[in-house]
């Protein structure tokens, strides 16, 4: 897992999405696709707004999803499936186009790949999803794409030019027979710093075969063992065969450079638990970078905030954050040279 998290180009991405007043083209300017299931179970609610399918290995079946233009412009979607990851902050994120499929995403095929709809018109497309017989038991996660072909292109402002193109998910989870097994396994505690914030991140890894929540706590004595940190945790969901390096901001100040003591506490799943002690070190140069340049340390962040965007959820919410979940993976910064008045 890498030590370095790039926060700051994902930031300026969701500024750039859900900043009142942007300079790209209006949401009623436009085409605005949606997805949905053509049918759902009445004794599981989530499938109004998901695909859920109690599958086997070896399995070959068919179903319908539901795309609608709920805008005001005619406009053509390109239509694909992908796999999804556990994200950064935790929670499942759906991997774009162009990224390799070997789990749901890789199952499904579509009749159509593209298609256009005029303001209010909807298509119902029929898609397959073949089960490998070698698939793995437990959960899997993927989802159905539709992506606006046409690019949505901003106004220049100084050097920065913004290009967004607008893609909608729906999550589609297959639940596979075989044992259950529930196993999160705490790998690492590093320091980091990152926009001028001092972070814990935790290395995480998911062995099981179900996706699992986790709540817990960080805790952190210094080198005379006194406690300088304790930290409540509250992770959304970890898909199985994932990890990640969950970042935890440090609160309120700032630690010094030297030699600190992690002891980290998780519950998970049903009735998973995992204790984790370990070592770290915070140099002299990372504690320079959380001041500023009067000397100042940034304001701390609110309990249970965070520096990386939203782009994560359950796949309950995903109709709600599909756009701020997939359009983020495609947009486009061009950076040039402004040209001479």
């Amino acid at each position: 897992m890498t030590n370095v998290i790039r926060l700051l180009p994902a930031l300026l991405l969701v500024a750039l999405l859900i900043a009142p007043g942007g300079s790209f083209a209006r949401e009623g300017d436009s085409a605005v696709f949606s997805l949905q299931p053509v049918r759902y179970d009445p004794e599981r609610p989530a499938t109004q707004s998901y695909f859920i399918y109690d599958a086997h290995s070896g399995q070959r079946f068919t179903d319908e999803v539901r795309i609608r233009n709920t805008g005001t412009h005619a406009g053509t979607a390109r239509l694909y499936p992908v796999d999804a990851t556990t994200g950064q902050n935790s929670g499942p994120v759906y991997l774009s186009q162009a990224d390799p499929r070997h789990d749901v995403g890789a199952w499904m095929k579509l009749e159509q790949t593209e298609v256009s709809l005029g303001p209010g018109e909807e298509r119902i497309i029929r898609f397959t999803v073949a089960v490998p017989p070698d698939a793995r038991p437990g959960q899997h996660l993927g989802a159905l794409v539709a992506e606006d072909i046409k690019l949505k292109q901003g106004n220049t402002q100084g050097a920065l030019q913004i290009n967004l193109q607008r893609r909608m998910a729906l999550a589609v989870q297959v639940n596979l027979p075989g044992p259950v097994v529930e196993k999160l396994v705490l790998t690492n505690v590093e320091s980091a710093v990152q926009q001028g914030y001092q972070l814990l991140l935790l290395g995480l890894r998911n062995d099981g075969s179900e996706m699992v929540k986790a709540t817990g706590t960080l805790r952190v004595t210094d080198a005379a063992g006194q406690e300088v940190q304790q930290l409540a945790l509250t992770l959304d969901s970890l898909l199985p065969e994932t990890e990640i390096d969950y970042p935890v901001p440090v609160a309120t100040q700032a630690l010094a450079a030297g030699d600190y003591h992690a002891v980290v506490d998780l519950t998970y799943g049903k009735q998973g638990t995992v204790h984790y002690e370990t070592t770290f070190t915070i140099t002299s140069q990372q504690v320079a970078q959380v001041y500023t340049a009067a000397g100042q340390q940034l304001p701390p962040l609110a309990p249970g905030a965070t520096l990386a965007p939203a782009l994560n959820g359950t796949p309950r919410l995903m109709m709600v954050l599909a756009l701020f979940v997939s359009a983020a993976m495609a947009i486009t910064v061009f950076i040039r040279k402004r040209r001479a008045t």
